[in-house]
């Protein structure tokens, strides 16, 4: 009995003393610190995570690894240009990918401040300009990867979008251009006004690229062969939108053999866009 009675003591003393040490998360080591932030996202990281202390504040601040590659996709609109900046500026210049809002004044922070971005998603702002776009590409030398859904306005601003995208980078492995069609607009009669506006196309020597998506895009032999000619290296095409030339030339279809995928909008007569392309919740780093 008197066992038992010492027993249930024990055991009542070892559940009230403080025998198990409570962790201390802000003593745990910079190495340890920084591999559970590295699992988290831009998000997680500005709006939760630094701000649990001042040690971890540091880390989230004073380690440009983190801000190697950085999705902005998730943060909440109102403080976007914020994020960008902040996000810019801990990564010391050493930002390789960055996925986000299309927001003029963080794309000429980006530009300014990135030189070794390799990869850039842009999602949908009615409210941005290619021009900027355009300007803030040839800030980005290195750039592989580039998905982009510009603002649609007329279509002359897509070949001289794609024209400029390929001069300012060479080095481009993967290029998607996604346009976002206003829900009045007549697809159709504006791609035929745009055919008849003249030779538009010119497309640059592109030694590297693999990968070329342009959805509701305008589209003749006349720009296809020479992107064809001008690829050595192309693997996979994927295109709607409007093929002006109804259908392609044995010569065409020669140069379109090596390919290993090959989406086309054949029938002018079948317009073929899908904004849902744009809208996907695609990984912004594959």
């Amino acid at each position: 009995m008197s066992s038992s009675c010492s027993s249930r003591t024990k055991k009542r003393r070892s559940l009230s003393s403080p025998s198990a040490e409570v962790r201390d998360w802000a003593a745990l080591p910079h190495d340890a610190l920084l591999e559970v932030f590295l699992r988290l996202d831009a998000r997680d990281i500005m709006w939760s995570a630094e701000a649990v202390c001042k040690a971890w504040r540091r880390v989230s601040v004073e380690e440009p690894t983190l801000w190697r590659r950085v999705d902005m996709t998730k943060v909440p609109l109102e403080g976007i240009e914020t994020a960008v900046r902040d996000a810019v500026d801990r990564s010391s210049g050493r930002m390789e990918a960055f996925s986000g809002p299309w927001d003029d004044e963080s794309l000429v922070y980006l530009g300014d401040r990135t030189p070794s971005l390799k990869s850039l998603h842009l999602s949908h702002d009615e409210y941005a300009t290619d021009d900027i776009l355009m300007v803030s590409l040839k800030k980005f030398p290195l750039l592989e990867d580039v998905d982009i859904s510009p603002p649609f306005s007329h279509l002359s601003a897509s070949e001289r979008l794609f024209e400029s995208i390929c001069k300012a980078c060479p080095l481009l492995k993967n290029l998607k251009i996604r346009f976002t069609l206003p829900p009045d607009l007549d697809f159709g009669e504006v791609m035929l006004m745009e055919c008849a506006d003249g030779d538009r196309y010119r497309t640059p020597m592109m030694r590297e690229l693999r990968s070329l998506e342009l959805y509701n895009y305008v589209i003749g032999s006349e720009q296809f062969t020479p992107i064809l000619d001008n690829c050595p290296l192309l693997e996979s095409v994927h295109i709607t939108g409007f093929y002006v030339d109804g259908e392609m030339d044995a010569e065409l279809q020669a140069k379109c053999a090596r390919l290993k995928n090959l989406t086309f909008p054949f029938d002018p007569t079948e317009t073929d866009y899908d904004n849902s392309d744009v809208t996907e919740d695609d990984d912004p780093f594959m």
